[in-house]
């Protein structure tokens, strides 16, 4: 009896965790990623649309004096600020923010 636990009592530490995980979530829907792109020197290669989880990323209408059609951030609400288009960009254009949310 003394070494066995109850299944329907929960320990400090699934409480713990459970709490932890709680928490964490609560913190990080307080936190949105954005994008800034220096447009004039974005080849429109793509890679950075390619590589983003959340599908944030597309290339504009427009051209920009090198006449490349240039990445923009077409779904901002979904971006996390993962950085992975960053990272991917061979010219390194992309700086990537996180952006602390108002409730």
């Amino acid at each position: 009896m003394g070494s066995q636990k109850s299944k329907d009592m929960p320990t400090c530490e699934s409480e713990y965790r459970r709490s932890h995980i709680e928490t964490s979530f609560l913190y990080m829907a307080k936190i949105r990623g954005a994008i800034v792109v220096d447009v004039e020197k974005c080849k429109g290669c793509e890679v950075c649309i390619v590589s983003c989880p959340t599908k944030v990323i597309a290339l504009a209408d427009e051209v920009n004096g090198k006449g490349y059609r240039y990445a923009y951030m077409h779904n901002p609400e979904a971006c996390t600020g993962c950085a992975s288009c960053a990272m991917v960009c061979p010219d390194s254009v992309i700086t990537v923010y996180k952006v602390k949310m108002d409730n």
